[in-house]
């Protein structure tokens, strides 16, 4: 009773086939590769056995736009040649029992030589997406052959936005978050982190009172997107590099032409680790940077002295508080405080150096 499913397959019964580039690139002979995801039925993931001769490298250098690569040492002591954001090119050696990751997006090129004397091997995971994008920053050659077999393939800003890029931005990175329109997918997360936080953001949040059914929470996210797609009210869910939720925000332009207005709340369990601060710096780059709005505002009732706190610590000017502006959870009328910062004043502070990462639908870099 030891019948192997499909999705169960043994290395050794995998077909080893020898790596190369296609023709006039195939001259140099790379490693010896198992695909194993494929022989197993994976879809969204490939995972494959590399055996890596001396003297040969597993690939190009490169670096993917959309897919995630892992890739941990089994054996040897092979070299990892890697070119960060700054171009400098630079090389580690590795040894039995290192992992690497090379998160999607960043720009960072890899690939691994042995310049020893004996074999090494290598188990590799990578994501297969549709539509994905790479850079070969060490082969000008192949870049110009394959862009014009494949120009949408060619991921052409790397390291800087080249300028093809239109709002609007439909990813925004930061050093511990990933902003993004809510998807449908989202929906019952969305629910269970409404729910999760009720008493939370009661105080504050008339919408969290109210926990909609799912096919209402869907209804409300796809009328997000259809906002968001046409440029206008931005309502982003907010994650941890994990894919955690860890809050969400907007770029509403409900303030006028020349301006819009940042919103934002938290997940309870990531409260008080400036993580809405940090996002915020994001959004300001992008409406000042991207739109290039005069003005963007947020605003607060008084007594959140939380909510507050932020535009304090980002440099926005209190202008005023406005009497009875919007209703409260009990339907009576609360105070606003409204919160300004201009253009002229975020293009000279530490706030206009903000390391961001924004993309449009199509991929191209913005920020």
């Amino acid at each position: 009773m030891n019948e192997r499913p499909p999705f169960v397959v043994r290395a050794a019964d995998v077909l080893e086939e020898e790596s190369a580039y296609p023709a006039p690139f195939d001259v140099e002979r790379l490693s010896f590769s198992r695909d194993l995801g494929r022989a197993a039925g994976s879809r969204t993931l490939g995972a494959s056995h590399e055996r890596l001769p001396p003297g040969r490298r597993t690939s190009f250098t490169h670096a993917h736009l959309r897919e995630e690569e892992l890739v941990y040492v089994l054996a040897g002591r092979p070299t990892l040649r890697w070119i960060p954001a700054d171009g400098t090119p630079r090389e580690t050696v590795l040894a039995p029992g290192d992992f690497v990751t090379f998160p999607a997006g960043t720009g960072t090129a890899h690939t691994f030589w042995n310049r020893t004397d004996e074999e090494a091997e290598l188990f590799v995971v990578g994501e297969r997406k549709t539509s994905e994008c790479v850079t070969y920053p060490d082969d000008p050659d192949y870049v110009a052959w394959r862009h014009e077999r494949r120009p949408l393939g060619t991921w052409v800003d790397a390291h800087k936005p080249e300028g093809a890029a239109r709002w609007p931005a439909m990813r925004i990175e930061t050093a511990r978050t990933v902003l993004r329109p809510w998807e449908p997918m989202d929906t019952r997360t969305l629910i269970a982190t409404q729910v999760r936080n009720r008493d939370h953001l009661l105080p504050w949040m008339t919408w969290a009172n109210d926990v909609p059914t799912t096919d209402e929470m869907l209804a409300r996210i796809v009328e997000f997107q259809r906002q968001s797609w046409v440029g206008r009210d931005m309502v982003y869910g907010v994650f941890g590099r994990e894919g955690q939720v860890v809050g969400g925000t907007g770029l509403h332009d409900r303030i006028g032409e020349f301006g819009r207005e940042i919103g934002y709340w938290t997940d309870q369990a990531h409260e008080g680790k400036g993580y809405v601060t940090e996002w915020c710096a994001a959004l300001l780059r992008v409406g000042f940077d991207v739109l290039a709005l005069d003005r963007i505002e947020i605003h607060c009732d008084p007594e959140n002295e939380r909510s507050a706190a932020v535009p304090r610590r980002l440099g926005f000017t209190h202008e005023a508080t406005l009497p009875r502006r919007t209703a409260g959870v009990d339907g009576q009328p609360r105070d606003t405080m409204i919160w300004t910062l201009y253009a002229d004043t975020f293009h000279t502070s530490e706030l206009a150096k903000s390391e961001v990462w924004a993309w449009d639908g199509a991929g191209r870099r913005l920020l």
